[in-house]
């Protein structure tokens, strides 16, 4: 269970492809009002140029952390899958405050934006609850269908807004939604 719980955030930081006390001048702007363009294509443009560059800088440290993964899951210790998640939960801890802190100017890319840091927390959820004492499998169960769900509700905004801008993206147009990897469950 633990090797598919692992296996499972991986696929989701991937795909993007907080839950941190933000700083205080994050804090700051947060209470700020913040006003966003809606149907302005160039502001969608450039707004996804955004999140795609950080997205894709986020992708590269991911496969660090899924080839993490696979070693943790092949040797069947705990502490190396806890240090595994761990890890993860930094990971993603920063990536949503980066996500947090992009300047965006459009209302639809701050849906999506919205949309991956809960996919994040969902991903990391489920492999802490995955990788605890005693995992609650009907709460995994859960968190995998909030995640797919999720995903899909991503996959569905991207291909709306590249629509919108008139591009198309193979990569984000052809991608699936993850589906559960067939890892073996530890007994």
């Amino acid at each position: 269970m633990k090797n598919l719980v692992i296996a499972t955030l991986c696929t989701s930081v991937l795909l993007l492809t907080a839950c941190a006390k933000p700083s205080e001048k994050q804090a700051a702007e947060q209470t700020q009002q913040v006003t966003y363009s809606q149907n302005n294509v160039e502001h969608i443009k450039a707004d996804l140029s955004t999140v795609e560059t950080l997205s894709n800088k986020k992708a590269e440290e991911g496969l660090e952390f899924q080839n993490e993964a696979v070693k943790a899951s092949q040797s069947g210790k705990d502490e190396d899958i806890q240090a595994v998640v761990n890890k993860m939960k930094t990971f993603v801890d920063g990536f949503n405050q980066e996500l947090t802190a992009l300047k965006l100017q459009s209302s639809e890319v701050n849906e999506l934006r919205g949309k991956m840091i809960e996919s994040n927390n969902l991903g990391l959820q489920l492999a802490q609850e995955g990788s605890s004492k005693a995992p609650n499998e009907q709460k995994i169960q859960q968190l995998q269908t909030q995640v797919t769900t999720t995903q899909e509700q991503m996959l569905d905004i991207m291909q709306k807004l590249q629509a919108k801008v008139g591009r198309t993206s193979p990569a984000t147009a052809s991608q699936p939604v993850a589906s559960e990897p067939k890892v073996a469950a530890k007994s």
